[in-house]
């Protein structure tokens, strides 16, 4: 089954103006204009269909064997606490004909109880269930045929239900999966001071890492500021950029994008999407990454960045590295400690991004999703 390419245009996040410093117009002396004008954010993310219910072509989905492939699926499952809402989850994994990587799911609904109940076989499932009440909780299956070691890591959010996941995988690279699910009723202030905390503490891993969730958060309405721009400024001057970049929910007329990805390196992702599913209120999001080290023998480019927030670090590093400076006669010397003092500062306090991020074409037509993304 094969669907046309639909004329429904509806928002992207091409269509908001980003960027991360205030352009202001030269004419306007008085500066009462000053407005954002950011890069486009260009993602291969496009919406997807899946085969209905009960077609024959259907095949169970397979394993690839390249080690370098590597996918990434979110959900909002609002449930997973019964039996028929489990068995829904399941089918739609089944319906997708990918044996994901990793599985990503926001409001599981659990109670402690229930998570052994709720496995899926050939995965390894991480939970952090709501204690205080129903609703909420946050999960992670691990596929264990595509990663050789996972460590769950200490729990970075005490307003909401979150996971942090260290994976070693079968090509011997380490990522970190981040699950987040922030709810509406939610203080935006004291989540986005954790969130901030959280992204501090990922960094110090220096890995490649992907924050997934249903942050409730509206990144079509940042261009109004509030909290949606303070979440996604948070995120942004850190290095992580979002994979998906339209709708994720739809409510009669109206279009939001609150479900999404987030990463810090761009130079692995192939292209991303967002599942055409009418069982829930939010659609199921998803990226596919190749890991390979050198594909077709060309080496990937990757540069380091400093951390602008690091500057009193630094001040202090290089304070440290000419202590006894004043001692130093010769100026070739002296020069070249300088010189050490700030580069090794500099090294020390950088992270790694890719510069040559693909700007692909989006594309609003609906798709089949296959294995073969």
């Amino acid at each position: 089954m094969i669907l046309s390419q639909s004329t429904d245009h509806s928002p992207s996040l091409d269509q908001h103006i980003f960027c991360p410093f205030p352009v202001v117009d030269p004419t306007d002396v008085n500066h009462t204009h000053t407005y954002h004008s950011f890069e486009n954010i260009k993602t291969n993310c496009k919406y997807y269909s899946l085969p209905a219910p009960g077609t024959s072509s259907l095949s169970k989905p397979s394993a690839d064997s390249n080690p370098g492939k590597f996918t990434i699926i979110h959900i909002n499952a609002r449930s997973l606490l019964s039996d028929d809402k489990f068995a829904e989850f399941e089918v739609l994994l089944f319906r997708t004909k990918c044996r994901w990587s990793i599985i990503c799911v926001s409001e599981t609904w659990l109670c402690k109880e229930m998570e052994e109940k709720r496995h899926i076989d050939g995965y390894s499932g991480y939970f952090d269930s709501r204690i205080d009440g129903a609703g909420g909780g946050v999960a992670i299956y691990v596929n264990n045929d595509v990663v050789r070691e996972t460590k769950q890591l200490p729990k970075m959010f005490s307003c909401t239900e979150s996971l942090l996941i260290e994976c070693q995988l079968r090509n011997n690279l380490t990522i970190l999966v981040c699950q987040i699910y922030k709810p509406p009723n939610l203080s935006n202030n004291n989540f986005i001071v954790e969130l901030g905390n959280a992204i501090e503490t990922i960094q110090i891993r220096k890995k490649v890492a992907f924050i997934c969730g249903d942050f409730n958060l509206d990144l079509f309405s940042i261009s109004k500021g509030g909290a949606a721009l303070d979440f996604f400024n948070i995120l942004a001057s850190s290095g992580y950029l979002p994979l998906i970049s339209k709708s994720t929910r739809i409510q009669n007329t109206c279009y939001s994008l609150i479900d999404n990805i987030f990463c810090n390196n761009l130079t692995f992702v192939n292209t991303s999407g967002i599942i055409l599913d009418d069982t829930g209120d939010h659609f199921p999001i998803f990226t596919t990454l190749d890991f390979t080290v050198n594909p077709k023998g060309s080496k990937r480019e990757i540069q380091r960045q400093f951390d602008y927030h690091k500057i009193p670090e630094l001040t202090e590093h290089i304070s440290k590295s000419l202590e006894n400076f004043e001692y130093i006669t010769d100026p070739e010397t002296a020069g070249d400690i300088i010189i050490t003092a700030y580069t090794s500062g500099i090294d020390k306090f950088s992270f790694q991004y890719s510069p040559n991020r693909k700007k692909l074409q989006l594309n609003l037509g609906y798709h089949h999703l296959s294995w073969q993304l």
